[in-house]
């Protein structure tokens, strides 16, 4: 169905309609929590900055390491949204079908 882990078993018995709705809300929970999670990132970041704070072994500074799992959230961000919009298009395109059908 979608691109997250959740329980199947009950969506699938669901109309296909109500499938992509559920898909969309689980995407847009999603993104809450992953922009709940990239706003701490971006915090632990500044502070890493600002003590400049540096890896023990190789002395790359923090806020580098930091940087990259906030880019990676905000590429599943991303990536979330564009799921919503294939699933909207989705949405759409089985009704225009259905309205020629008609």
């Amino acid at each position: 169905m979608g691109t997250s882990i959740k329980v199947d078993t009950f969506a699938s018995i669901l109309p296909k309609h109500v499938q992509s709705v559920l898909e969309i809300a689980c995407d847009v929970v999603m993104i809450g929590f992953l922009g709940w999670f990239l706003k701490g990132t971006v915090t632990i970041i500044q502070n890493a900055a600002k003590i400049k704070q540096a890896s023990p072994a190789l002395q790359i500074p923090l806020s580098y390491l930091y940087g990259i799992m906030g880019f990676a959230v905000a590429l599943a961000i991303f990536r979330y949204i564009q799921v919503i919009i294939k699933c909207i298009l989705r949405i759409v395109c089985r009704q225009k079908s259905k309205e020629v059908m008609e």
